[in-house]
């Protein structure tokens, strides 16, 4: 039997006590690997870093990562490229919504066309402010369900023969910022513009350059 030392006496060997969003391994200068489970707190996060020598260095190492982000996240993502406390606090907005609300997430990326963590993570924070129905492709589709499921309209299955859903639907997408995702109808309902509303936030701009390592608008 041989018996391997896993502990170098500054990083804690790679384990987790629960499922994460994203999982970094890095080569720590000298010290040995160091694992990264992404969301934690960003005060623990910085004495991780700190401690296996990263938050310094010129060139972290990355070895290897894994997630558990959608497709849809993971496919706009440049996890060497992007800063780990973005990716941290995307994966911390991700983890605080339901299945349903993640599956609207993915709707909505896909409409707005994010390109950056901190980008998807403004849409994630303000899901309140998108509609979304999903499956549905078309204008006829977006009418049918205004008419028979929104609650908008008193439905009368007698009178289906007269309702226009296509018109109904395509004057309401006219009248509102919406598009179709591979996932169903997405509309936006905010105040600011879909480029403001995903802007970095000006207080998140001056704080960067102290504290974030790099690792390496609806079309409609």
């Amino acid at each position: 039997m041989t018996i391997e030392a896993l502990y170098t006496g500054k990083n804690f060997p790679s384990y987790s006590e629960r499922a994460y969003l994203l999982t970094v391994l890095y080569d720590s200068p000298g010290k040995g690997d160091c694992c990264l489970f992404l969301p934690t707190a960003e005060k623990r996060l910085e004495r991780l870093l700190e401690r296996a020598g990263i938050l310094n260095a010129e060139e972290p190492h990355i070895k290897d990562w894994d997630s558990e982000l959608s497709d849809e996240l993971l496919s706009r993502i440049h996890v060497t490229r992007e800063s780990v406390f973005e990716l941290n606090r995307l994966c911390a907005a991700v983890e605080a919504l339901d299945e349903a609300a993640r599956k609207k997430l993915d709707a909505v990326v896909q409409c707005a066309e994010p390109e950056y963590a901190f980008q998807m993570r403004h849409l994630a924070e303000n899901l309140e402010l998108f509609d979304f129905v999903p499956g549905v492709q078309t204008a006829d589709g977006y009418g049918r369900y205004l008419i028979q499921e929104s609650g908008h309209y008193e439905y009368d299955e007698n009178l289906e023969p007269y309702y226009d859903y296509e018109r109904c639907g395509q004057e309401q997408m006219d009248s509102e910022s919406g598009a179709f995702s591979t996932l169903g109808y997405v509309s936006y309902h905010g105040i600011l513009s879909l480029d403001e509303l995903m802007m970095e936030d000006p207080a998140e701009q001056e704080q960067a350059p102290q504290q974030e390592l790099q690792m390496g608008g609806m079309s409609c």
